[in-house]
């Protein structure tokens, strides 16, 4: 009976510390542009203030500057392409030179300090990301991350930024948060699918002999 009673305990605490972890992220559903994307639930959601950006969610700690922003748009250049020619394709269009000319129309004293090729978002688009640092409108040193794709027919770029001197204090958040952007699956598993490849089976278009029944 004793025994009974401690697993009912620990399972009732399991199940608390379960449904805590479950209520501290937030998850937000995009379904015109075919994405979801976490964060925690303790962050606001701000209005956004790019023309793509699809959301924008800031810190409680306004004085950190912490904040993630999620754009999307449709980019339909590729959708002849297949999937095994997307990695070349992200990265000739979403290289160093796409990052530079992004970051020049958006920030101060930009300098891109990593630069990774070829990455992944959301478990399905390939990517490029870069780190980077700028200075704000009101001139405070900043640090920030960036992860961008094209996919499906749309582009993404996933951006968290905070103030210099604490981005490594939210670099973990901020890689759960990146990295909880899901995109939905636009392409077989397979590249040729399920089905047999007759194309390039052996012997697939050699004549068989032809069996004739006797009376």
């Amino acid at each position: 009976m004793k025994n009974i009673l401690k697993i009912s305990i620990l399972l009732a605490v399991l199940l608390l510390i379960s449904n805590k972890s479950q209520a501290s992220y937030f998850l937000w559903n995009d379904a015109n542009n075919e994405f979801s994307f976490s964060f925690p639930d303790n962050w606001q959601r701000q209005n956004p203030t790019r023309a793509y950006s699809r959301i924008r969610v800031s810190s409680p700690l306004t004085e950190d500057k912490a904040e993630c922003h999620v754009e999307a748009k449709e980019d339909n250049r590729f959708n002849i392409y297949t999937k095994t020619l997307m990695t070349t394709v992200v990265e000739e269009n979403m290289g160093r030179d796409y990052w530079e000319t992004k970051l020049a129309g958006m920030y101060k004293k930009h300098n891109i300090t990593e630069y990774y090729a070829p990455s992944i978002m959301g478990g399905r688009g390939d990517a490029t990301a870069i780190r980077y640092s700028f200075n704000s409108d009101d001139d405070k040193k900043m640090y920030g991350a960036m992860i961008g794709s094209i996919y499906g027919g749309k582009q993404y770029v996933v951006e968290c930024r905070s103030v210099r001197n604490k981005f490594d204090a939210y670099s973990e958040l901020f890689s759960r948060i990146m990295e909880s952007v899901q995109l939905e699956q636009k392409y077989h598993p397979f590249a040729v699918g399920y089905y047999r490849d007759f194309i390039h089976a052996k012997g697939a278009f050699k004549r068989r002999k032809r069996r004739v029944s006797e009376d």
